[in-house]
């Protein structure tokens, strides 16, 4: 479901992948979700983006690979000109996020049904 999804997305322009590899291998990646957000008075771009899927292969995790992927996401953000980025995030990589310019951001509220 959601592999389809993002192919759809993919196809629309409305997602990036990065993928990192090692040996012919995906070993790391991470995704940019581009979100049809609307202008406001603090950012006049109308898309953000949500930074999504950051993953590292469980044996190569702490080498910087992530980083690396999100480094290219941020590269690729900043070359459409958007401004506001968000992702959620474990305990684990905060520091990562916050040395990327990231800060927490206690606003937000969610609901589901």
């Amino acid at each position: 479901m959601y592999a389809d999804w993002v192919v759809g997305a993919l196809e629309r322009g409305a997602y990036l992948g990065v993928l990192v590899e090692a040996d012919g291998r995906v070993v790391a990646g991470a995704g940019l979700t581009l979100l049809d957000w609307g202008p406001t008075k603090h950012d006049p771009h109308p898309l953000r983006g949500r930074i999504v899927n950051v993953y590292t292969v469980p044996h190569l995790r702490g080498r910087g690979l992530a980083r690396l992927a999100v480094e290219r996401v941020l590269r690729e953000a900043h070359d459409l000109g958007l401004r506001t980025l968000s992702l959620g995030t474990t305990e684990a990589a905060r520091p990562m996020y916050i040395s990327l310019g990231f800060a927490p951001y206690p606003h937000e509220m969610m609901r589901r049904e």
